[in-house]
């Protein structure tokens, strides 16, 4: 297993190192979309998975942050990963473009979500969104301050459609 190996470094090691590589750990989300394009195609022929985190970017992918004004400072952005996966939102188009993706996973939610049952969240959309892509093995979750921790079984075409304003938008670092 790899964690953050780009995709030429993951192709020499598996074919001129002649490694055994079953994973490589990667950043992965709505926002973060960079394994999906050349790392998920050459892992997925090679039988490599990818275990993505980031997926909830640290919980700014949650109910908690939608509709709510831009933070600022370590007075709000109160853990490391909340103050890194701000800067993935600022280089990714700003505050204002990560409300309307939150809108759109609320949405899908509240869609989705079954009477009698715990409601969905928007971290849960997040991450069956990045569960559903090409190549990954699973999602690696940490859930301090993020309500929830239902799986959706929502799948397919209509989630990928609903959230392609992330695609259109993805960091190219």
């Amino acid at each position: 297993s790899l964690t953050n190996f780009d995709t030429e470094r993951l192709r020499i090691i598996v074919e001129e190192g002649g490694v055994p590589i079953v994973s490589n750990q990667v950043s992965y989300s709505l926002v973060d979309t960079r394994p999906g394009e050349a790392m998920a195609a050459y892992a997925a022929t090679k039988g490599v998975k990818l275990l993505c985190y980031g997926t909830v970017l640290g919980g700014l992918l949650s109910d908690k942050y939608l509709g709510v004004p831009e933070p600022r400072g370590r007075g709000q952005l109160n853990t490391a990963s909340l103050g890194k996966y701000k800067q993935f939102v600022d280089a990714w188009g700003g505050w204002a473009l990560l409300q309307e993706l939150l809108v759109a996973c609320r949405a899908i939610a509240d869609k989705h979500s079954v009477a009698g049952a715990p409601p969905l969240t928007i971290a849960n959309v997040a991450v069956r969104w990045v569960i559903q892509q090409p190549a990954v093995g699973g999602a690696i979750v940490g859930l301090l301050g993020v309500a929830g921790n239902k799986l959706p079984t929502f799948s397919g075409p209509e989630l990928v459609k609903q959230l392609e304003c992330g695609s259109e938008k993805a960091m190219t670092m």
